[in-house]
């Protein structure tokens, strides 16, 4: 199934009708690739008129002081996602339908899911109880999600002073503290930021107050337009591969009856970093010696933050 509220986070967004990436894309020349980044900033001064020519000779003691620029890096590294399916040749001419060109377009909407199933879930600790996606279990070894750290993980565990416990139903004034949980300098830029929510809280925020009719939220109201466009100037995507979670922490219970709650994630844009070493591929190939059509989808990729102010979530969301 495929729709644009669902799918391809990692690759476009809606935005006043305008696509734009939702993170910084980076087709990654080596790998592992390293990645420079800005520090620290430049020291600025209060300095007096040069008003002697003998400031204007290079010194230690020169009217402006100079400070040494920073830079830094982040490593890189592609990780490999791949799927395989094979049907046989009779089924391939039996069939009423285009199969070949069917289970193709299939096979690619679901590497295009996981890929954003594992920049929201992704999560590498293998240990029992650990792993936000298993908190009560173990990680199958095989499991998608183990491929790099995702944005649930960074708020909940890299950096936990960057989410918070709901306790209850989505409201504007807990959008904004979860807005102000990043960076002060990040969220005071809405357009450079994102909110992205798992499927049942946007059904939620669909019913709020302040946008539901056009005498609050005019042509923009959702139930006239149906969806949630913007709050407070940040745009809002939704993502059913945002898994619902335990109430306790905002993680994944391997119990499904245990996950009853919902999970607002807001980030800040510029500083999320995709790199794609291999874009996804599909390669069919026929295996005459089994007489069958064999399908294999691929890509390598990762997802790099530049900082772990970047994340917020909201959790334990009643929905």
């Amino acid at each position: 199934m495929a729709d644009s509220w669902r799918a391809e986070l990692w690759l476009r967004v809606r935005q006043d009708n305008v696509v734009a990436p939702l993170f910084s894309m980076i087709e990654m020349p080596t790998n592992p690739y390293e990645l420079p980044i800005e520090s620290a900033d430049p020291i600025v001064y209060y300095v007096s008129e040069t008003t002697d020519q003998g400031q204007m000779v290079l010194t230690s003691s020169n009217p402006i002081p100079e400070t040494k620029v920073a830079s830094t890096k982040i490593t890189m590294r592609a990780q490999k996602l791949a799927l395989r399916i094979a049907w046989s040749s009779e089924l391939n001419e039996d069939s009423l339908i285009p199969i070949v060109a069917n289970y193709r377009r299939q096979a690619i909407r679901a590497m295009q899911n996981a890929i954003d199933n594992v920049l929201i879930n992704g999560d590498t600790t293998v240990t029992a109880n650990a792993n936000v996606n298993a908190i009560d279990g173990t990680p199958i070894g095989a499991s998608k999600y183990l491929a790099f750290n995702g944005l649930r993980k960074y708020a909940l565990v890299t950096n936990a002073a960057q989410s918070y416990n709901a306790g209850g139903p989505i409201t504007l004034p807990l959008l904004r503290k979860g807005r102000f949980l990043l960076n002060g300098a990040y969220a005071l830029r809405p357009r450079d930021c994102a909110w992205i929510v798992d499927d049942l809280t946007y059904a939620k925020m669909l019913g709020m107050p302040e946008f539901v009719t056009m005498d609050k939220a005019g042509a923009a109201a959702t139930n006239l337009s149906g969806q949630v466009g913007l709050i407070d100037g940040v745009p809002v995507f939704a993502s059913a591969e945002l898994g619902l979670s335990q109430a306790a922490d905002g993680k994944i219970s391997g119990t499904p009856a245990n996950n009853t709650r919902g999970t607002a994630l807001c980030v800040f844009k510029p500083l999320l970093y995709l790199g794609f070493k291999r874009q996804v591929t599909a390669n069919l190939e026929y295996i005459s010696y089994a007489d069958i059509f064999h399908l294999v989808v691929t890509a390598r990729l990762t997802m790099a933050v530049q900082d772990n102010v970047s994340i917020a979530a909201l959790f334990n969301l009643a929905v």
